[in-house]
């Protein structure tokens, strides 16, 4: 019964990821389902669309010793990121 289960997670994932390539490649074909990309131009042009599109927040609380532990093991926190800081709002403020 378990190997079963595996099985189906396997096969529902290898699914999973062979749509996602094939909307990757239209993507990547610009609409146009003629033109001829290779497997690697797909993938390539998947990172590049990552590295253009993706962004993360990081919240860290600026009173704790943690953010400035951070900040001095990985500096490019501070060198390649915007910093915002927020703080908190009244009540008139939020009206």
């Amino acid at each position: 019964m378990c190997d079963q289960v595996v099985t189906e997670i396997i096969q529902a994932g290898n699914k999973l990821v062979s749509s996602t390539f094939q909307l990757v490649r239209l993507s990547a074909q610009g609409g146009n389902r003629n033109l001829d990309i290779s497997a690697v131009g797909v993938i390539s042009f998947f990172i590049n669309r990552c590295k253009q599109k993706l962004h993360i927040v990081l919240c860290l609380s600026p009173v704790s010793a943690l953010l400035r532990t951070r900040l001095q093991l990985y500096p490019s926190l501070v060198n390649c990121c915007t910093i915002d800081w927020f703080m908190v709002c009244t009540e008139l403020e939020l009206c």
